[in-house]
């Protein structure tokens, strides 16, 4: 028996069923979307540039992913864990240190208390395997022995 599956759909199978376990960032869509127009004691600042970015994050259907995600790990047997989004980008991924001044460029980090350098999406990405109590390994995620130092 052949099943037709929309495009997106495939893909959402092929990387469901190729890790056991998918951890994503719990994203507080509603208030990172907030207005900023304020009120007319307090005016709001950058409301046309924070108007397209609201915009660029309501098209990008981070809610339908996360949906659909969560559907098809269910359908292929295997688990998604949400973690905290708060300062994963900006906590070292080797010494733990949490500072802005992490994040030199947009896809660079650079940790100012070990120097520890690495693509920033790479280092966000390992953070959120470590809140999710995971460990990198060569195919998926495994969990972490926490008698291994």
């Amino acid at each position: 028996m052949y099943m037709t599956l929309p495009p997106n759909d495939y893909v959402f199978l092929g990387n469901v069923t190729r890790y056991d376990v998918i951890t994503l960032e719990k994203l507080p869509l509603r208030s990172m979307t907030r207005s900023a127009k304020g009120s007319m004691q307090a005016p709001g600042k950058n409301v046309r540039q924070k108007s397209s970015l609201n915009r660029a994050i309501l098209d990008a259907g981070w809610s339908q992913f996360t949906n659909i995600a969560v559907d098809k790990a269910a359908e292929a047997g295997r688990q998604v864990v949400f973690v905290t989004a708060k300062y994963t980008s900006q906590t070292c991924s080797q010494c733990g240190c949490v500072d802005a001044a992490n994040r030199c460029m947009q896809a660079v980090f650079v940790c100012v208390s070990c120097g520890y350098a690495m693509h920033a999406d790479v280092n966000a990405a390992i953070n959120i395997l470590k809140r999710a109590k995971l460990s990198p390994t060569g195919r998926g995620a495994a969990p972490v022995d926490p008698t291994d130092p």
